[in-house]
């Protein structure tokens, strides 16, 4: 079982225009804490200026160890999974926990939601605004919000929407990983009862990342607008970013 999982260089994907993303530049993963040393001199090696941490306080004990070690500012958003059956059940008891049952629709919802007044996103592409890079976007198994922010940081790059897809797909690589760290300390006699009803949180899906898009061209008609009103970007800002950061 790896011990750091669902990392990826986000460079060279195509965009609507012919260019590609640079590489070195945008990263996405799982949680850092239970890095080796060899993937902390990893990171280290990196050069990230900015880490941006989705997770939420229940989820974290604080940055972990490989931040400070490999000297990367460690942004902390915590971002909720903007459901309420969801967010009842995190601090529901244990008992209570294993007996819910929890919905793709529940799931979609929280994709639904994430991309609208969310303080990571807000800094993460300011960040990407102002030259504040190499950053890293993660959460706890790196699919599900820093999925989303990675769809954003793809379609402010103008990155094809098949593409930006197929990059949250890959994902399904590592569903073993997401299932053993989110329930390695519930006894196995009753894990597998657990990951049944809860299998929803460990997919990875067309549809889920999909709720995104939909929920946002619901809202503004498209992803220029959304940048426009969710995150102050003129089409002059838009530009510049993809003229600064795209390749040939």
């Amino acid at each position: 079982m790896k011990t750091f999982f669902n990392f990826r260089d986000l460079g060279n994907l195509l965009t609507e225009d012919g260019r590609k993303t640079p590489e070195n530049t945008f990263f996405r993963s799982g949680n850092w804490d239970t890095a080796s040393v060899e993937e902390t001199d990893f990171l280290k090696s990196l050069g990230i200026k900015h880490v941006f941490d989705y997770r939420d306080l229940s989820e974290s004990n604080g940055p972990a160890k490989a931040y400070s070690e490999a000297n990367v500012n460690h942004n902390a958003f915590p971002t909720g999974v903007r459901n309420q059956k969801l967010l009842k059940l995190q601090k529901a008891g244990f008992i209570k926990k294993l007996r819910a049952n929890v919905s793709f629709e529940d799931i979609e919802e929280t994709y639904a939601r994430l991309p609208f007044d969310n303080e990571g996103y807000k800094a993460m592409i300011l960040a990407v605004k102002n030259h504040e890079t190499p950053i890293l976007q993660h959460c706890f198994a790196g699919k599900d919000r820093a999925g989303v922010g990675t769809a954003l940081l793809l379609s402010l790059l103008g990155v094809k929407r098949d593409i930006i897809i197929e990059d949250y797909m890959k994902s399904t690589e590592f569903e073993d990983e997401f299932v053993y760290y989110a329930m390695k300390n519930i006894p196995g006699f009753i894990r597998k009862i657990v990951v049944k009803k809860a299998k929803a949180l460990f997919t990875v899906a067309p549809n889920l990342i999909n709720a995104t898009f939909k929920a946002i061209e619901d809202k503004y008609g498209s992803m220029d607008t959304y940048f426009e009103m969710e995150h102050g970007l003129t089409k002059n800002d838009i530009q510049e970013i993809r003229d600064f950061y795209l390749v040939s």
